[in-house]
């Protein structure tokens, strides 16, 4: 099999569902610090899917379950942070279009953000490490849909490692560097595509906390259904402790209990 190439990457693209470009707008318009908020108001008033996830997540139980009526009421009780948060859900959503892959994709967001709270993040690099997560699967979905039977016998009977190396031997790239190129040149936000990108070097080098986070998020998906004693086990292996002391955290600060893991889960699902 000829090895990829990003012109052929980008011809995978633009076979498939576009990015919401309202979302991406919105994601732009958020992260100038000029924009006010008649044009946020004034850009979710133009597309009625985003007007509909901004009014859900704004009456949700997690914002107090209070009713609000109008856009402009959403926009104040929102705040541009979490509009933003469901701008890039529903830009991920709109694009990974594989129930598999979108939940597993949901599970790495959530998961990968209660994780960086429980070690001591910021609620902004938390965030961060939401919005990344949310896309990392892109490059994996793109390889499902185009080599089907290659991505079934790596991700189905292989660990991380393994994968990242069959990846790069079959097609000269792994899921999350694909997932890195096509976003930068939808241009998401630097501060996410850079995580994304390095997410496969995250047993071989010294990476940032925000793809340690990512990581343990991933095995935690792996191990949903396992019970706690063994999913802590798992994560006292020998190559996961050597990732985490290069980056200055504490397996201990994360108390992985059953609430825990419940909670992840149920986050997930209202995203599916």
């Amino acid at each position: 099999m000829p090895q990829l190439t990003a012109e052929k990457i980008m011809d995978f693209v633009e076979k498939l569902p576009e990015v919401s470009p309202v979302a991406l707008q919105l994601i732009s318009l958020i992260d100038n610090p000029k924009t006010t908020r008649e044009e946020i108001i004034g850009l979710i008033k133009t597309d009625e899917f985003m007007l509909a996830q901004c009014f859900k997540q704004a009456n949700s139980a997690a914002m107090g379950a209070r009713t609000y009526g109008t856009v402009d009421e959403i926009v104040d009780v929102l705040g541009f942070d979490i509009i933003k948060k469901v701008a890039i859900t529903m830009a991920a959503k709109s694009v990974i279009v594989d129930k598999e892959i979108w939940f597993e994709s949901a599970y790495l967001a959530v998961a990968s953000e209660h994780v960086a709270q429980k070690i001591g993040l910021s609620k902004q690099e938390a965030e961060t490490i939401y919005m990344s997560a949310l896309f990392l699967n892109y490059g994996s979905f793109l390889l499902k849909h185009n080599f089907k039977e290659l991505w079934t016998q790596f991700h189905k009977s292989l660990d991380w490692v393994d994968i990242m190396h069959c990846e790069r031997e079959e097609f000269d790239w792994t899921y999350p560097e694909i997932s890195g190129l096509v976003l930068s040149k939808l241009h998401l936000p630097f501060s996410l595509t850079n995580i994304i990108a390095k997410q496969q070097l995250v047993y071989q080098e010294r990476v940032p906390k925000e793809n340690v986070c990512i990581e343990i998020a991933r095995i935690l998906h792996v191990m949903q259904k396992a019970d706690v004693d063994d999913i802590i086990a798992r994560l006292d292996v020998k190559e996961l402790k050597e990732m985490v002391a290069k980056a200055a955290i504490s397996i201990k600060s994360l108390e992985i209990y059953d609430s825990f893991m419940e909670n992840i889960e149920n986050g997930a699902k209202e995203l599916t």
